[in-house]
């Protein structure tokens, strides 16, 4: 069961039809998710290095909101020149089969260049709470079926889903309690309105290691392929992550078989957003 809680996995695409001088000019990196976050900390590691490595600037945009839906359409509407790249978690997956707002089609609107980083999730609870593992929580809520709250960053979002999962495979029921973004939903649970999370490493550590929040289960997933630079694996690493750095075809059925997914288990628990 501990083995299904799915590491947040970083996407980078690219509109189809890019030229083939690229790049002669600034590129744009749109991140679907607010600043400080564990996707734009890949993100403007990416940028450094790219810009280095390809003699042009590559350039940080963050578009959060609707759990990533404004950045991943504003990126699908852009010219498909190559020079609007998007980097998002892997709920670009999940917003086709829970939000009927969706306007985008992941297979025929983005052109996928590689699955940039397996970011391993965490487990999160209060401190306070005497749940020391998630056998505790699981038990927690079979006693008290729909009083044990997570919260996450919006209806959707790879850890709302990612709950969604676990409470399917353990069979209980638990309160969802949506916020706007990662930090708004962690500093809840840090304050005790909110029993738990799943949250992503990466902006989860120093608050782990504080003794803020208390990490009940991780999930590591090897790496499948290293990006070239060693520097940006050391950087990686220490945020607590791994890169990947996957082939096109590969990272395209990494999507298709994603969007089967997670239809099936938005289907399973009745999750829909207006």
């Amino acid at each position: 069961m501990i083995a299904l809680l799915l590491a947040g996995a970083g996407f980078i695409t690219l509109p189809a039809n890019a030229q083939s001088n690229y790049p002669s000019r600034p590129v744009r990196i749109m991140v679907a998710s607010e600043a400080g976050g564990g996707t734009d900390i890949v993100a403007r590691i990416l940028a450094d290095r790219l810009t280095q490595s390809m003699g042009q600037p590559f350039v940080i945009e963050n578009r959060p909101g609707a759990g990533g839906l404004i950045g991943i359409e504003l990126a699908a509407r852009a010219a498909a020149d190559g020079y609007t790249l998007l980097t998002v978690a892997s709920n670009i997956t999940i917003l086709p089969v829970t939000n009927k707002n969706a306007k985008y089609n992941l297979l025929r609107d983005f052109a996928p260049i590689t699955q940039l980083i397996n970011s391993t999730s965490v487990l999160l609870v209060n401190p306070g709470l005497s749940i020391n593992s998630v056998k505790d929580l699981i038990a927690q809520a079979k006693v008290k079926p729909g009083e044990l709250s997570y919260a996450s960053a919006g209806i959707g979002t790879q850890p709302h889903m990612g709950m969604e999962l676990l409470a399917m495979m353990a069979g209980i029921a638990l309160q969802h309690i949506p916020y706007k973004g990662v930090a708004p939903a962690m500093t809840d649970v840090i304050g005790g309105r909110v029993s738990s999370m799943l949250g992503n490493l990466t902006s989860a550590k120093s608050q782990i290691d504080g003794g803020y929040l208390r990490g009940l289960a991780v999930l590591h997933h090897e790496t499948v392929q290293a990006l070239a630079s060693s520097e940006m694996q050391k950087r990686m690493a220490a945020d607590g992550t791994e890169t990947v750095g996957s082939a096109p075809t590969e990272f395209a059925a990494r999507i298709k078989s994603e969007l089967e997914k997670w239809e099936k288990v938005a289907r399973a628990a009745n999750i829909h957003a207006e």
